[in-house]
């Protein structure tokens, strides 16, 4: 019973953090993306790999959308057009 219990906690607070999210980016996309930088570096190191290979990025974000708008505002080198 509480293994339920805490299933639908957790579920429950899954569904209200991700909506709170969605209000905020809708809202507010330059200062939800500021709340979530990247890595101090990263953007310099995928704009130079991209110059070289192509790449993929694997995430467990929810929303593939917030990950591509990151890593947009990250670097300009990266493209909505490349496969993200």
């Amino acid at each position: 019973m509480l293994q339920q219990l805490l299933t639908c906690c957790v579920a429950q607070l899954v569904d209200l953090f991700g909506g709170y999210r969605d209000e905020w980016i809708a809202r507010d996309l330059d200062g939800w993306l500021n709340a979530n930088e990247i890595y101090e570096g990263l953007p310099d190191i995928l704009t130079h790999l991209m110059q070289q290979h192509d790449l993929y990025i694997v995430t467990t974000k929810q929303v593939l959308a917030y990950t591509n708008a990151t890593l947009l505002s990250a670097t300009s080198q990266l493209s909505s057009k490349k496969p993200i």
